[in-house]
Order: C-alpha cells, then structure tokens, then sequence
C-alpha cells in the first residue's frame, strides 16, 4: 500500500492559521459576551454602592452612626469595581449591613477622618 504524501505549502499553511483563528474565534465569543456581561453588571452594582455611600456620608455630619455604613459602601464599591476589572473571578457578597467587628481597610494615599 502506498502512503500518501502531503506536501506542506505556504499556502496550506496560512489555510490552517486561518481556519484556527476562525475556530478559537468562534469558541471564546460567547465567554467573551458572558464576561462582558458581567462586568457591566459589576459596574452596576459598584455604581449603586457609591450612591449608597455618598448618601450615608452626607447624612454622617449629623448622624455620625452613618459615617462606617458610607465606609462599609466605599468598600463595597471598590471590591464591586475590582470585580468588573476581572469579571472571571469569585463575586464580592453584598451585604446592606458591616458584619460585626468589620474595620474600613487601610486604602493607600488616604488618610484615616
């Protein structure tokens, strides 16, 4: 039995890249849409809590109960912006409330008020 030759030319090779590309394209697009999805969801959310937060710290100068409810929603907010930069990863819980014993984190180049 004879064995068949195939003759490899720059032309079969750029067939083969294209077809690839064709194929990865199509397989990633819809892990691409979810994740877009995703993070505009994320935003979304972040975007709520930062409204949350602005609202509790104009209520802090009168209340100041209020002001670790606006920290608890800055936080909120940036771990919900963090998530929408890395849509892949776990998704931050939202609780409305600051657990117990929960402290503001430490953000670099703000200082404590």
């Amino acid at each position: 039995m004879r064995r068949i030759r195939v003759r490899i030319t720059v032309f079969r090779m750029v067939l083969a890249v294209e077809v690839a590309a064709i194929v990865i394209f199509v397989a990633t697009d819809r892990w691409k849409r979810i994740t877009a999805g995703r993070s505009a969801n994320y935003r979304a959310v972040a975007g709520g809590h930062a409204v949350l937060a602005k609202g509790f710290r104009e209520e802090a100068e009168w209340n100041p109960a209020s002001l670790r409810m606006a920290r608890w929603h800055e936080f909120l907010s940036r771990e919900f912006e963090q998530a929408a930069a890395h849509p892949w990863g776990p998704v931050p819980l939202s609780p409305l409330s600051p657990p117990a014993g929960w402290t503001p984190p430490i953000v670099e180049g703000s200082r404590p008020r």
